[in-house]
C-alpha cells in the first residue's frame, strides 16, 4: 500500500493500528490499514453521503436571482434536448493527421472472412455507408489497410488495422493536466456528471487528404473512412 502526500512524497505504511474514534457521543473502534479519511471510511462515519438519483435540482445560469429551482428528470432532458440524443453528431470542423513524408505507403492484400459472417458484415458496411461514416472507393489509393472484425457486447464492429498507418502518422504533442492540478479546482464542486458520446470517434470528421489514407479492404471492395476510425494513434 502506497500513500502519496500532496508534495508527491511516497510514504510506506508500517502496519495496522486500531483506533478509538468518538463521534456523536459514541465511541467506535476503527482498524486503520489504509489512508485516513478514505471515501469508504467517510461514508461509514457519516462524514460523506453519496446520493444517486435520476432527479437533480438545477438553477438557471443567469445573473439575476433565482426564485425557485426547476427539477430536471431524465425524461424531461431527453424531451427538451431530443436532437442531442438522436443520430450521429459532428464535432467541429473536419480533422486531419500528418503523414511522415519519408514513410512509404503500405497496401495490404484483401483478407478472408468466415462465410457465416459475410451477410452480417455486408449489412454493417451498408449501415456505415448510410450514416456517412465510410464511403465506397474506386480511385487508386496509396494506403490500403486490412479490415478487422471486432465483436463487442454482441454487436459487430468493423475497424481498420492501423499498425502500418500509425507508424507513419506524426503524433502532435500536448501537455496533459495532472490530477494534482485538477483537484484544487474541484474543491468546491458539489455535482459531478459523466457523459458518454455514442460512437465518439465517429463524430470527428476527416478532411479529404486524410480520409484517402484510411482505405480498407472489405469482402466487397474498398471503403474509406469519412469519420475518424478507431485505433488511429492521434484520435484521443
Amino acid at each position: 500500500m502506497k500513500v502519496k502526500l500532496f508534495d508527491g512524497f511516497l510514504m510506506k505504511p508500517c502496519g495496522v493500528a486500531t483506533l478509538k474514534i468518538r463521534q456523536d457521543n459514541e465511541t467506535k473502534s476503527w482498524t486503520v490499514n489504509k489512508p485516513l479519511l478514505l471515501a469508504e471510511t467517510c461514508v461509514k462515519l457519516g462524514l460523506l453521503k453519496l446520493s444517486f438519483t435520476d432527479t437533480v435540482q438545477v438553477n438557471s445560469m443567469g445573473t439575476e436571482p433565482v426564485k425557485s429551482s426547476v427539477p430536471l428528470t431524465r425524461e424531461k432532458i431527453l424531451a427538451d434536448y431530443k436532437d442531442v440524443f438522436e443520430g450521429l453528431g459532428h464535432i467541429g470542423e473536419s480533422s486531419t493527421f500528418v503523414i511522415n513524408p519519408n514513410h512509404s505507403p503500405v497496401q495490404h492484400a484483401p483478407g478472408q472472412i468466415p462465410v457465416a459472417l459475410e451477410k452480417e458484415i455486408k449489412e454493417k458496411i451498408a449501415e456505415l455507408e448510410k450514416k456517412g461514416i465510410i464511403q465506397k472507393v474506386t480511385d487508386p489509393t496509396d494506403w490500403i489497410s486490412s479490415m478487422v472484425i471486432v465483436s463487442k457486447l454482441g454487436k459487430l464492429r468493423i475497424c481498420l488495422d492501423p499498425c502500418d498507418l500509425n507508424e507513419a502518422i506524426q503524433r502532435p504533442k500536448y501537455q496533459m493536466p495532472t490530477l494534482e492540478e485538477i483537484l484544487p479546482k474541484l474543491s468546491k464542486a458539489k455535482v459531478f456528471t459523466t457523459l458518454d458520446a455514442k460512437d465518439g470517434f465517429y463524430q470527428i470528421g476527416l478532411d479529404e487528404e486524410s480520409n484517402k489514407k484510411t482505405a480498407i479492404w472489405t469482402p466487397f471492395g474498398r471503403n474509406r473512412y469519412l469519420r475518424m476510425p478507431f485505433g488511429i494513434r492521434v484520435t484521443p
